[in-house]
């Protein structure tokens, strides 16, 4: 059987094309064949042990989500980090970072970097206001 998008050969047993990621076969006979595919549009790479023959969209697709909340979770982290020094530049940003992950599913990480990044932001706060006592307000 060949790929409809680049022609290339690939395995009746498959239903993604290896050299291209598209559809090569839809999962019943009446359903038409996809032209493009949505895997690679959406930039999955299969680098995690999974076989895109043998992995759905769903688990896939779920697999980048994961990822990306994790992503955003690590940022919260370092914009918490970042609070201490501007923490009204960098203190909002990291809760709407934690925020975020926690929403794509990463509750844990989430939390504890919006917690991470209010707890910057008032530490910041307090650790400018005896900055500038110690130094007399100049």
């Amino acid at each position: 059987m060949r790929c409809p998008k680049c022609a290339a050969e690939v395995p009746e047993s498959d239903y993604v094309c290896g050299a291209c990621g598209a559809y090569a076969r839809s999962t019943s006979e009446d359903e038409p064949l996809v032209e493009s595919s949505r895997l690679a549009d959406s930039g999955v790479s299969f680098g995690h042990g999974l076989d895109p023959n043998s992995a759905s969209i769903e688990s896939l697709l779920a697999l980048r989500v994961r990822k990306s909340a994790r992503r955003w979770a690590r940022w919260s982290m370092v914009l918490a980090a970042l609070a201490l020094l501007f923490p009204v530049l960098f203190g909002p940003m990291g809760l709407a970072s934690g925020y975020v992950a926690w929403r794509l599913g990463e509750r844990r990480l989430g939390t504890l970097g919006a917690a991470l990044s209010a707890i910057g932001m008032v530490a910041g706060v307090v650790l400018a206001t005896v900055a500038l006592s110690v130094r007399g307000w100049e």
